[in-house]
């Protein structure tokens, strides 16, 4: 039992605690009466909250406790260390077989965008241009600049791709979009499906400055015909696909303003009939913040939704707390105070660490010590190897790992697509996790 998870709790509900509920917790917590302690919580939760915790183990699954061996090693909650994990992963990763990845189905949808980038050092960059246009206009000459394949969706079922598993993306674009869709799936080497692509679409693009300097990425999208795919855009060699396959993943809510809600529930819905796995994304929040209610109370408290993976910045909107994403106190808080109100079990992703909330432990892997040459894109690489992790049904450390490694490997070459498995290998074999 960790005392300083109920003092952190203490802090963040003092406003709406009774004095003598609050006494009591306090008393407890000095007394060490952890069995008082829970009781208390339990029925504060459930009666001032409305919070349904009869499912959850109360308190270990909103604990991470951090233990260490006599070497001052990092340990697991299975009591192995870090690297017998990294060992373990590589051992599973070499004795898996090809023709068995490409027996794993997976249907994503809908988002895809062409990508381009505009590679500049810092802020300053924006006075260089207020500069030529005070000039009366002209050029910033030798700006890097990358056209990429984007979209949450199409970037993942890439980097499955990349993985063997037999992918398809299911969206609406252009008749151009399908082709720049199609020439950039080959030239990554990645065989996705994507002959559910509609083309009678308008073509989603993304201007994106990629800031050197703090990592930062400033986007400017049109959306296109990503805003309005709804489930009712779906026929019926759509749903035959999806109720053939293992696991269905619907991202990027935040852009598919029109229809996201609806393709999400109905989605998830008719996969839970067919007996699938279902893996939601939202990406970024913020310019949707005033439909939270609803994102809640149709997806996210849904029992048809079996994984939500975000990263720290959706987790404080969603948690409604805000913290700095390196206390991984304070972050792993949060996400068990989010989990308390939502179904799915919950996976943050960080660039200092990664987590679930809600399986059978709180689990907490650190991310690989890696210098970054891009930024975009590392979720969605991320969400490959988790969701390769999920199919094969590793550990929940060693697919947070994979998860990592995915990552870790993605942003840290610059020319470099999302690694195979054989370029996975050494890579988490031979680089260090962060401490």
């Amino acid at each position: 039992m960790d005392q300083k998870f109920f003092v952190e709790y203490l802090i963040e509900e003092k406003d709406d605690l009774l004095d003598a509920t609050k006494e009591n917790l306090e008393k407890y917590i000095q007394e060490e009466n952890y069995k008082e302690l829970e009781e208390t919580l339990k029925e504060y939760l459930r009666n001032k909250k409305g919070y349904d915790i009869d499912q959850i183990n109360f308190p270990e699954r909103y604990l991470c406790q951090r233990t260490l061996n006599k070497d001052d090693k990092l340990l697991t909650n299975t009591g192995q260390t870090m690297e017998e994990v990294k060992e373990s992963l590589v051992g599973k990763l070499k004795a898996t077989n090809i023709e068995d990845l490409k027996n794993l189905k997976v249907v994503l949808m809908p988002d895809f965008f062409l990508d381009h980038f505009a590679l500049v050092k810092d802020i300053d960059f924006l006075s260089d241009i207020r500069r030529v246009y005070k000039e009366g206009g002209g050029n910033l000459l030798e700006v890097p600049q990358v056209l990429t394949l984007g979209g949450c969706a199409a970037r993942t079922s890439l980097a499955l791709a990349r993985l063997c598993v037999k992918t398809s993306f299911i969206g609406r674009t252009s008749k151009l979009g399908y082709t720049l869709l199609n020439f950039l799936l080959q030239d990554a080497n990645a065989d996705v499906d994507i002959t559910k692509v509609r083309t009678d679409g308008v073509l989603g693009k993304t201007i994106t400055f990629e800031f050197e300097e703090g990592g930062v990425n400033v986007m400017i999208n049109e959306i296109g015909t990503n805003k309005n795919f709804g489930f009712s855009d779906l026929n019926e060699e759509d749903l035959k696909l999806i109720a053939k396959s293992d696991l269905v993943c619907v991202l990027d809510w935040s852009v598919n303003i029109d229809k996201g809600t609806e393709l999400a529930e109905e989605v998830f819905k008719y996969a839970k009939r067919k007996g699938l796995t279902t893996y939601f994304d939202t990406a970024d929040l913020a310019p949707r913040i005033n439909e939270l209610k609803t994102l809640f109370d149709k997806i996210l408290c849904n029992n048809n939704l079996d994984i939500l993976s975000i990263n720290e910045k959706e987790l404080r909107i969603l948690s409604g707390m805000n913290f700095d994403y390196r206390e991984k106190e304070r972050v792993l808080l949060a996400a068990n105070r989010l989990k308390v109100k939502v179904k799915p079990e919950i996976n943050i992703h960080t660039s200092d660490f990664v987590a679930t909330a809600g399986a059978e432990n709180t689990v907490v892997v650190p991310t690989f010590n890696v210098t970054p040459c891009k930024f975009t894109g590392a979720g969605d690489v991320w969400n490959a190897g988790n969701i390769l992790g999920l199919l094969l049904k590793f550990t929940n450390e060693e697919r947070l790992l994979l998860g990592n490694a995915m990552a870790g490997y993605y942003i840290s070459h610059p020319d470099k697509l999302p690694p195979t498995i054989m370029e996975l290998l050494p890579f988490i074999r031979e680089t260090d996790l962060k401490k």
